[in-house]
């Protein structure tokens, strides 16, 4: 009984032990404008609020954009214990300030699509060449997010939550630079800081084929001639295949939402400038390049 006793109060040792000095260093840590390494994270959307839970201690902070901005970024914070709360001033690190630098256009009447995946779809509005200067980087905003979409987050990160739209739902991520409004669909309009939008603009739009097609063969159960076949031209250079196929080339798109399916012949995508033969060779399509 005695061994199980005193094993009990060990344990209840190490525990308390453990909860000491995890919440000290946590406590520390959030001092000194780093996250908390002892803890497990929830963030609750409608009250823009983090909380860390550890051991006999918590951290919370109201989030100005997003879950991933720096303890800095972040106002409200509150380390709270069994025996006492506190509010925190974390402390600002030295860092350079992030700007944001783009080409403004005098006269605009439309949205452009600049990037599309199957989740996102990001508009630009009044403005061109966005650019992201952080501490560690110059961002080329518009080739970078065609390589990976994490840098609609950096940006999304450097701009604070100001509210919702007029229709509720909408977010508004706004400084003195820029303007982004999150639709419900995944929708990113990027725009000047004073600049609105009529209360639709968030629906769906059939415009994002240039960035989710596919390219297929449909040869199956084809003869094909094994020639060269010239298929698109430019003013520089013609283009061919190494066999008669342009026939059984096409552009083809996954349904989405209330966007049906589309299939497109190859040279017809060519000739109608829905895309470009720069476009085709990143999407894979191998083809021979030759100057006339």
């Amino acid at each position: 009984m005695k061994r199980i006793l005193k094993t009990i109060i060990k344990v209840i040792i190490i525990i308390f032990l453990y909860a000491f000095i995890s919440a000290t260093i946590d406590y520390l840590r959030i001092k000194e404008s780093q996250k908390p390494i002892f803890t497990t994270s929830s963030y609750n959307k409608q009250t823009r609020v983090q909380t860390y839970k550890g051991l006999l201690y918590s951290i919370s902070r109201k989030i100005y954009s997003l879950p991933e901005e720096p303890i800095e970024d972040s106002k409200n914070i509150t380390y709270n214990t069994l025996l006492f709360n506190e509010k925190i001033k974390p402390k600002k690190k030295n860092l350079l300030k992030n700007e944001i630098k783009y080409i403004q256009e005098d006269s605009c009447t439309e949205s452009k699509l600049i990037y599309a995946d199957k989740t996102n779809k990001i508009y630009y509005y009044c403005i061109n060449n966005l650019k992201l200067i952080t501490p560690k980087e110059t961002i080329d905003f518009d080739t970078k997010i065609k390589d990976n979409n994490k840098y609609l987050n950096k940006l999304i990160n450097i701009i604070p939550f100001t509210g919702l739209y007029n229709d509720n739902k909408t977010e508004i991520y706004r400084n003195n630079d820029l303007k982004v409004f999150k639709c419900q669909n995944n929708n990113y309009y990027i725009t000047t800081p004073n600049n609105d939008f009529q209360e639709d603009f968030c629906t769906v739009k059939d415009d994002d084929f240039i960035f989710l097609f596919e390219i297929i063969e449909e040869t199956e159960n084809v003869e094909i001639v094994k020639e060269k076949e010239v298929f698109y031209e430019d003013e520089e250079y013609t283009y061919e295949f190494d066999e008669i196929k342009s026939n059984y080339v096409f552009l083809v798109t996954e349904e989405k939402d209330t966007i049906p399916s589309k299939k497109i012949n190859v040279k017809t995508a060519l000739e109608t400038n829905l895309v470009t033969i720069k476009d085709l060779e990143e999407k894979g399509l191998k083809f021979n390049k030759n100057k006339k």
